[in-house]
C-alpha cells in the first residue's frame, strides 16, 4: 500500500535542496532592445470598421426587434385572427 512516512521523508529533503541561481535579467533587455520596433496600425481605421458595422448592423437589429415583439406577442396573433 501506500507509506506516508516515506512520502514526508521525500518532501522534507526536497525542501532542504536549494533551487540553481539563474538570472537572465541581461539577456532578456539585451534581445529586446535589439528587436525592431514593428509598425502597427493605429486604432482609428479599427474604429471605422467598427462603426460601418454597427451602421450596417442596426437597420437589421432593429428589424429583428419588430419582428420578434410581433411574433411572441399573443394579443397580436388575436388581433390579426380578427381582421381577417
Amino acid at each position: 500500500m501506500f507509506n506516508e512516512s516515506s512520502f514526508y521523508k521525500l518532501g522534507a529533503r526536497a525542501r532542504l535542496e536549494q533551487p540553481p541561481r539563474v538570472d537572465v535579467a541581461n539577456q532578456v533587455l539585451a534581445r529586446l532592445r535589439s528587436q525592431t520596433r514593428i509598425v502597427t496600425i493605429g486604432e482609428r481605421p479599427l474604429a471605422w470598421i467598427a462603426a460601418i458595422a454597427a451602421a450596417a448592423a442596426a437597420p437589421i437589429a432593429a428589424g429583428g426587434v419588430y419582428c420578434w415583439t410581433q411574433l411572441t406577442n399573443p394579443l397580436m396573433q388575436a388581433f390579426y385572427a380578427m381582421a381577417w
